[in-house]
């Protein structure tokens, strides 16, 4: 597994309602959506991987709500979200919020079976934290079926009272700042028009892609 689809695979596990007051503890809430959403994909899993339709309204309610997909927006875009238009930062924002949440469609749907297998491996390490602190970073470490070990830390923001991931690390290397050296490239060359006129386009195509994949054969 690829290490995008790691970040998006621990993303998947963290997929319930994150609205709680700041002085629960953030490890706590990340340990109930990860036991939630077990359950949810245990349940729903042979329906999730022959209807992506329905993998889309689960991200739509389970994953849009939990992240703050300004804030990761910002951060893959780097130093040239300082000098992009409000116009231009939020049709990025818009058209990289529908790249990942096709991105995590394709996890959910590609991975069901294995992230139901961990279930019984995901441990999660204790963090220091006080209440009164309005940013946490939560370990998760996940043992693959192959043995291997996929440690992810989720760095979260309170806003007002609701918990929201701004990053994902995976050992170590995060999941924005990746994106940043793609996109500071696609800039450099196409400029930041031609780099939302590019994700716009993908975005595109995979809708009509699924779409095809729905018709009846």
């Amino acid at each position: 597994m690829g290490r995008v689809c790691t970040w998006l695979l621990g993303l998947l596990l963290l997929t319930a309602a994150s609205r709680a007051e700041p002085a629960v503890s953030p490890r706590a809430l990340v340990m109930k959506a990860t036991g939630d959403m077990m359950t949810a994909l245990e349940v729903s899993g042979d329906q999730i991987r022959k209807n992506p339709a329905l993998a889309h309204r689960l991200a739509e309610q389970l994953v849009v709500p939990l992240v703050d997909f300004r804030g990761i927006s910002r951060q893959a875009l780097g130093k040239h979200w300082r000098d992009a238009s409000e116009d231009q930062r939020e049709r990025f924002t818009e058209a990289f919020r529908t790249f990942l949440l096709n991105l995590y469609v394709t996890v959910m749907v590609t991975y069901t079976e294995e992230i139901v297998s961990v279930s019984k491996d995901i441990n999660f390490p204790p963090i220091h934290w006080s209440p009164s602190q309005q940013r946490a970073s939560v370990p998760m470490v996940i043992r693959l079926r192959n043995g291997a070990r996929a440690e992810l830390n989720y760095r979260m923001n309170s806003y007002s009272g609701s918990w929201k991931i701004h990053d994902v690390t995976v050992i170590g290397i995060s999941f924005a700042s990746t994106y940043r050296s793609n996109f500071s490239e696609e800039v450099r060359v196409h400029g930041l028009d031609g780099l939302i006129d590019r994700l716009e386009a993908k975005n595109q195509e995979t809708q009509a892609a699924e779409i095809a994949r729905a018709q009846p054969r």
